[in-house]
């Protein structure tokens, strides 16, 4: 019977220990308690059917329309957004006057609490052989639209013209932190990529983003921060890496911990995710397949 009680006592104390909860005394406050990041498997919104949308690149929710997402086309599109329902539908097209998609990789939110002002990110960061001098990102309002037309046309508030230090390279994935509107852009093709920054606010003058630290990953092709800044999400093609985020956390330290895989349906050309204004859920959205397999807008729910 005593063995048999050290044997349980010893397996108990086993499971403590590999658990992912801070344990504390009675009446102390824990430093770190990670979610139990438990996400349900994939939900089909809908299909992309729109001829146009066919190289889908980056999403990002809407502030102002509620359950919608904006997102926009791979490099050589036209400079537009287009504005579409939890069913994959489209529902807006948006111009953007004075500026050309040279390679559109990723789009991303910002509401600054100072001025409640709604502000769209546009990344022009793509490079796949390295051969630009600098990146852009364009930030536009969102807009307030008349639904009952198809398409608005609108300018660019600010333009974010960039370099690295150490010369050109690829870039897919952009974030803005919910907290201070700091940007952070992670390189796509290196064996470990590079985390960059460009910090609030954005000069007018061109600038040399800087390197904040390499990450174990490769071919990163999308990323986001939850709006209640409780965790981080980044992507290559066959795999979400989902970070949680503890209060005051920088995201840099958040991404050198070790992630959790969520359930992922691995896309034909997986390229976009973002979360929804809860942050309680993510979607992935694909380009078009070469087998011209329309691409599904997939939502990810937290549950426990």
């Amino acid at each position: 019977m005593v063995k048999i009680m050290v044997v349980i006592y010893t397996f108990l104390l086993g499971v403590l220990l590999g658990c992912e909860y801070t344990m504390v005394a009675k009446n102390e406050t824990p430093i770190v308690v990670k979610d139990s990041l438990i996400f349900q498997s994939a939900v089909s919104l809908g299909v992309i059917s729109e001829k146009e949308m066919d190289e889908i690149s980056g999403i990002t929710v809407s502030n102002v329309y509620i359950d919608h997402i904006w997102c926009h086309n791979d490099s050589g599109d036209k400079a537009r957004l287009f504005l579409i329902n939890q069913k994959a539908a489209l529902i807006h097209t948006v111009y953007i006057e004075n500026v050309k998609n040279r390679d559109w990789e990723d789009i991303a939110i910002y509401k600054n609490p100072a001025s409640g002002r709604s502000m769209i990110y546009i990344a022009d960061i793509g490079d796949n052989k390295a051969k630009y001098d600098y990146g852009q990102i364009h930030i536009i309002e969102e807009p307030n639209l008349n639904l009952d037309t198809i398409e608005t046309t609108v300018s660019v508030s600010q333009t974010i013209t960039y370099t690295y230090l150490d010369g050109p390279r690829d870039a897919e994935t952009l974030m803005i932190d919910p907290a201070n509107g700091d940007i952070y852009i992670i390189s796509k093709r290196e064996n470990q990529v590079g985390l960059f920054k460009i910090p609030f606010p954005y000069p007018n003058e061109k600038i040399v983003a800087k390197k904040i630290t390499d990450l174990p990953y490769t071919y990163i092709v999308a990323g986001d921060i939850a709006s209640d800044r409780s965790a981080v999400v980044i992507k290559d093609y066959n795999s979400v890496y989902h970070f949680s985020l503890v209060k005051d956390q920088k995201i840099e330290d958040a991404l050198l911990e070790k992630p959790y895989l969520p359930p992922y349906v691995r896309e034909p050309q997986g390229e976009s995710i973002c979360w929804s204004t809860d942050s309680k859920s993510f979607f992935t959205l694909s380009e078009e397949s070469p087998g011209k397999i329309h691409p599904v807008l997939y939502r990810y729910d937290k549950g426990r």
